[in-house]
């Protein structure tokens, strides 16, 4: 697995030149025009001569929102249970878990457990999605995702940690120490995100995942401090920057140990600089969902309506 900063630019690279390849535009200046198009502007890039004033009829605005309303029509729910364990969501041990009194006496699990704990299990992991659903707003995400796609043919959410995020909460009784760390979403630009073999459609076996993210020097500056950077490290950070902007690539990969447990790896650098050593996210698949307004043959990308 090539780890080094000027060997993942180069992957970079070579995803930036096959997007830019595709079709007749290429994707980063397609997906340009495509947004003008549902914006209103439907007259970019066309030859137009006289003064006479130019029609805007945006059907296109129309029959996107028309469409991704039938799609966000209804909520997403999900309902975990063990496999071959009937689930029983009514029974007094659950309703006194929704209630809060079993959170409250501290419940443990030890040993064997039981039909009715492992139902009890699958409860509290149902209740723990909705409340990271309702604090990462999930909803708004699917909405936003799909208005990329619509335009783009591809959208993306990426989920990750965020060791720094405030809970609100504290570890202590006298609220002095205040818990950290909590899972995270956000929209992606498909533009932003390079697969290793395009030709394959199934994201969790890409050998490699890179997202590319414009970020301020300074905060660059700062991750790469907290994960043990030197000042010619931090040196080279800084004199990659434009206009106080530095181009990080962040790459996911797979690892397998000799057990045959496959771990989701991910390091941070820039063109010629490591933000962040790899590490192992203890994950056991990539951490991005991909939406495909239409389906290509072949292509990872999907196709836009707009186009």
């Amino acid at each position: 697995m090539q780890l080094q900063p000027s060997a993942i630019y180069k992957e970079y690279e070579s995803g930036v030149a096959f997007k830019s390849s595709l079709g007749t535009h290429g994707m980063y200046e397609q997906n340009k025009i495509n947004e003008r198009f549902f914006s209103g502007d439907q007259w970019y890039t066309a030859s137009k001569t006289g003064n006479r004033p130019l029609v805007r009829h945006n059907v296109i605005k129309r029959i996107g929102d028309y469409k991704m309303a039938q799609l966000l029509n209804g909520s997403i729910g999900i309902d975990y249970s063990a496999q071959g364990i009937p689930a029983d969501y009514n029974s007094d041990e659950n309703k006194e878990f929704e209630s809060g009194v079993l959170s409250h006496h501290g419940y443990k699990f030890a040993g064997r457990v039981d039909d009715k704990e492992i139902n009890l299990i699958m409860t509290m992991l149902g209740k723990y999605r909705d409340y990271v659903s309702k604090q990462s707003k999930f909803d708004i995400l699917c909405e936003k995702a799909l208005k990329k796609a619509f335009i783009s043919g591809s959208a993306v959410i990426y989920t990750y940690w965020d060791s720094l995020a405030d809970t609100g909460l504290f570890a202590d009784s006298e609220r002095t120490v205040k818990i950290k760390g909590d899972i995270k979403s956000e929209v992606v630009d498909i533009e932003n995100v390079y697969f290793a073999d395009t030709e394959n459609d199934d994201v969790q076996s890409q050998k490699y995942i890179i997202i590319a993210t414009e970020s301020d020097v300074d905060s660059v500056v700062a991750q790469s401090r907290a994960f043990g950077a030197d000042e010619h490290t931090v040196s080279l950070i800084v004199n990659s920057a434009q206009n106080g902007k530095v181009l990080t690539l962040t790459k996911l990969y797979k690892e397998t140990d000799i057990f045959g447990d496959t771990r989701v790896m991910c390091t941070k650098v820039t063109e010629n600089a490591v933000i962040r050593p790899p590490f192992d996210t203890k994950l056991h698949i990539y951490p991005l969902s991909l939406f495909k307004w239409n389906e290509r043959n072949g292509m990872i990308y999907g196709d836009s309506d707009v186009t």
